[in-house]
């Protein structure tokens, strides 16, 4: 029921887009080549984040086990990330990636506000 509800609402909402006229339709694309743009412009500072736990396994004793991920940004030329607390919170160790980037990048938590 409630899916049904957003999605009304998104209709609703979208429905004086799609009815402008083809000047105010440029002006959208020009609005999405400036987001475009700003993804570009930044992408490569955007980061995943991977939280490790360890747990014990009756059969093979600890044992490492992805406990959540999320994105976070690099702050500094030193390597510092910023991401919200909860990717981190609880977790033993941390692997980060960057986008076009297929090598892993162990990570500590140097302080959380």
């Amino acid at each position: 029921m409630q899916n049904t509800i957003f999605s009304f609402l998104l209709l609703i909402l979208l429905s004086p887009i799609v009815s402008q006229s083809n000047e105010a339709s440029t002006e959208f694309l020009a609005m999405e080549k400036r987001i475009i743009g700003i993804y570009e412009n930044n992408v490569s500072s955007v980061v995943n984040v991977a939280n490790i736990k360890v747990a014990n396994n009756y059969f093979y004793g600890e044992v490492e086990v992805p406990q959540g991920a999320g994105t976070g940004f690099v702050w500094d030329d030193k390597g510092h990330i910023v991401t919200n607390f909860h990717v981190v919170q609880g977790g033993d160790s941390f692997i980060v990636t960057f986008h076009n980037d297929k090598k892993q990048y162990k990570a500590r938590v140097i302080g959380s506000a």
